[in-house]
Parts: structure tokens; C-alpha cells; sequence
């Protein structure tokens, strides 16, 4: 029999650019999945920043404090996929993102088209 993947998906109470509380309710999803025996863990859009940012969502800081918190969150990743959102700058544009986190580093990024 082939080994089993367990999908999960996250639903966090996120509050716009409550930083240090959507990061601990990241990491206490991420922590609760892993006890579930979660393989890949979906979280919500802009989970790190919280929706409804306004124009603070165009701060080149919210995507700055945004990766801070996406590089600490990805530490806690061990033996796990999670995937994540957040604003990313690229080339003068924000963009609404999926980080991909994979056994503690960051793979890879996805930009909302």
C-alpha cells in the first residue's frame, strides 16, 4: 500500500497587520496539523498580513515585515508543505502571493493573477 498524504487547510481569524498575532495563529495551525498528521497545509490568503490592509497593502514595509514574518514562520515547516499568503514587491509592483514552504525554507512564490 502506498504511503498516505494527509491534506489539510487551515481557516485563521486574521487581523489586518496584527503581526504578531496572525503569526502565532500560523504557527498554532501549523503545530495543530502537525499532530493531525498533515503532510501539506493550505492557510489563507494573505494570512500573514490579514486581509483588508486598504492602501497599506501598497507599503513597501507591510511586504517587509511580511517576509520577516513568512521566514520565521518557514522555520517551523520541519517535515512539512505549507502554503502561505502575503504581499511580494517585484519590479515596483505588490503583488498578493502564495509563499511555498517546504521542510523550513521558503521554495517558492505564486502571485495572484
Amino acid at each position: 500500500m502506498a504511503d498516505t498524504i494527509r491534506v489539510g487547510a487551515g481557516c485563521l481569524n486574521q487581523l489586518p497587520l496584527d503581526w504578531s498575532g496572525n503569526r502565532r495563529r500560523i504557527l498554532a495551525s501549523i503545530a495543530q496539523a502537525r499532530e493531525a498528521h498533515v503532510s501539506v497545509l493550505c492557510l489563507p490568503e494573505l494570512a500573514i498580513t490579514g486581509y483588508g490592509c486598504e492602501d497599506q497593502f501598497l507599503s513597501h514595509e507591510v511586504a517587509e515585515r511580511s517576509w520577516e514574518s513568512l521566514v520565521e514562520i518557514a522555520k517551523h515547516t520541519k517535515e512539512m508543505v505549507v502554503a502561505v499568503g502575503l504581499p511580494v514587491w517585484v519590479k515596483n509592483a505588490i503583488y498578493n502571493s502564495v509563499a511555498v514552504l517546504v521542510d523550513g525554507e521558503i521554495k517558492g512564490l505564486i502571485a495572484k493573477k
